[in-house]
């Protein structure tokens, strides 16, 4: 939810869906999928067949997918996709390679018809394949939602406690100056590594977290004794210090509940 609404200006609904100011970041979406600009609404299948034949689009080799939410509707998913295909005058199907893909949404506020003009590229899906690794590393799909809460409008990125560099490789990915840092002096040279395998250029070095910390628009990280290491309250309350004087903003993956210190 925080991703999307980040990056799209839309908070989903229980099912998913959003309403959106912009679509244009999708493609670096960790988990939002698919944006559409919609081309008619309606409260009646009758009403919304009027409407998508009355509009003025491309449907050249189309497809049309339906999302149905509710059980307000009499038809099925495949009698309102072929009632909305049929008003689709001077244009055919193609299912297996279509040139324009169009999504229905049957909700219970009604029925909304657009086109699909923007995915996920899940690029991130790539850096599964990062020649080093260690045990508890953060997915990296994860690590791109985390990035996403906070940019836009950030656009440097630390990560104090960077392990094998999965924050820092999605910051780089998506254009972002990364940051990073880290005490182990072997998992800093398994960060630097891992960003040399992507081509990716960001400062990476040997620090620990809770010393002066370079400045930055946003620190985003997984803080090292949270997620399989149990860890001194008073350390992770440092590193938070530390954070909290190097950027204005961030996002922290921990298995503990870190409220108490993050309002200190």
């Amino acid at each position: 939810e925080a991703e999307c609404a980040n990056l799209t200006g839309g908070v989903p609904d229980d099912h998913g869906i959003a309403t959106c100011k912009s679509i244009a970041l999708v493609a670096r979406s960790a988990y939002v999928r698919t944006g559409a600009n919609i081309i008619a609404r309606a409260d009646t299948l009758d009403v919304l067949v009027a409407e998508v034949a009355a509009a003025d689009f491309d449907a050249t080799a189309f497809r049309i997918e339906a999302v149905r939410t509710t059980d307000r509707f009499s038809v099925s998913s495949r009698e309102a996709i072929v009632a909305v295909a049929d008003a689709m005058r001077g244009f055919f199907p193609n299912l297996d390679n279509p040139q324009h893909r169009f999504l229905l949404l049957m909700l219970d506020d009604g029925l909304w018809f657009g086109e699909i003009v923007a995915e996920s590229a899940r690029a991130y899906r790539r850096h599964h394949d990062k020649p080093y690794q260690t045990s508890n590393a953060l997915p990296p799909r994860l690590a791109r939602a985390m990035v996403n809460i906070v940019s836009p409008p950030a656009r440097v990125i630390l990560d104090p406690c960077c392990g094998s560099g999965t924050i820092p490789m999605e910051a780089a990915e998506i254009g972002l100056t990364a940051l990073a840092s880290d005490r182990g002096s072997i998992v800093v040279e398994k960060a630097r590594r891992n960003m040399e395998r992507f081509g990716y250029v960001a400062e990476i070095r040997q620090a620990d977290a809770r010393e002066p910390l370079p400045s930055a628009d946003a620190v985003v990280t997984d803080l090292p004794y949270g997620l399989q290491v149990d860890h001194a309250e008073d350390e992770a309350r440092d590193i938070l210090a530390s954070c909290a004087r190097a950027a204005p903003v961030g996002v922290f993956v921990t298995k503990d509940d870190i409220t108490s210190m993050l309002v200190d």
